[in-house]
């Protein structure tokens, strides 16, 4: 609960007879004094300054988070546990082949001829 203007000041009048009647007492009871934090928090420029530290820290953590999650879904699928790297490189081989096939067949229904991994379209007369 916060003093008026005149208790204030009869306190602040009554701390500095003590300083100057007993100041190793008063050294003491300046120990007890209101922490560095819970005094800061209180003011509303310390209230603004903790919002804005959460808020950046909300942020830092979320962009954080983001970039994890985007970075972790761009891996490529892993090989079956059975499979060695001879068999994937075999079926790798033959996707290969049946795609090759597939553009080979595709040439000729248009007209065109396969030569050396290309199709050639003759337009003309």
């Amino acid at each position: 609960m916060a003093l008026s203007m005149d208790e204030q000041r009869i306190l602040d009048e009554i701390e500095r007879r003590l300083a100057d009647d007993d100041p190793r007492l008063a050294a003491r009871l300046t120990a007890f004094g209101p922490t560095g934090l819970a005094s800061t928090l209180r003011s509303r420029r310390g209230r603004i300054l903790a919002s804005f530290v959460g808020l950046v820290t909300l942020a830092v953590i979320s962009m954080a988070a983001y970039v994890i999650f985007s970075i972790s879904m761009r891996h490529p699928p892993k090989p079956h546990p059975g499979a060695t790297s001879s068999q994937q490189k075999a079926t790798a081989a033959a996707q290969q082949q049946a795609a090759r096939k597939k553009d080979q067949y595709s040439c000729s229904q248009i007209g065109g001829q396969w030569s050396g991994g290309g199709c050639r379209t003759f337009l003309g007369p």
